[in-house]
């Protein structure tokens, strides 16, 4: 990666009717991070905050939500997660989590042919019912992953990025 880092840098980048020019890179995990160190350095608590730092929405049967349900969230995070790594993830049940609470404004996104509305802000969650540490495991699991893949739609598009907190 380094090595591809240096060739883009040393040039402007052509995307479709978009130039790029890279100014700066840094390697987020120097070592790297694989599935497993992932799981292994996942630590679990009672509620958590997500932080949604760029535009984000979520797409299902067809419709934009622009509210982070846990389902939402969590469905498309196990998605993603199956289509990239090989270890499997614990099923997880979704009914056991609820908003606590949340600080979310409306955004735009302007693409070449379209605009797409997303959210911004945070919100925390919380467990409804009181479950083991093993059960809020694959939970914190997928957060950390989140942190990484980002949320909904259109990641690969600079939206949903977020911060676990």
């Amino acid at each position: 990666m380094p090595d591809l880092i240096d060739v883009m840098m040393s040039a402007p980048i052509d995307l479709g009717t978009a130039g790029l020019e890279i100014e700066k890179s840094r390697l987020s995990y120097k070592n790297g991070l694989t599935y497993f160190k992932l799981m292994s350095k996942t630590v679990v608590q009672e509620k958590f905050n997500l932080f949604f730092l760029s535009p984000t929405c979520f797409r299902h049967d067809g419709n934009l939500h622009l509210l982070p349900l846990p389902s939402l969230i969590f469905n498309g995070l196990v998605k993603r997660w199956m289509y990239f790594s090989d270890i499997p993830i614990p099923v997880i049940n979704t009914d056991h989590l609820q908003i606590l609470r949340y600080k979310l404004k409306t955004d735009s996104v302007l693409f070449n042919n379209y605009n797409l509305v997303g959210f911004k802000g945070n919100c925390q969650y919380g467990f409804v019912n009181e479950l083991a540490e093993i059960e809020r495991w694959p939970f914190f699991i997928l957060l950390n992953f989140a942190s990484i893949a980002g949320l909904g739609y259109k990641t690969t598009m600079g939206m949903g990025q977020v911060k676990v907190g």
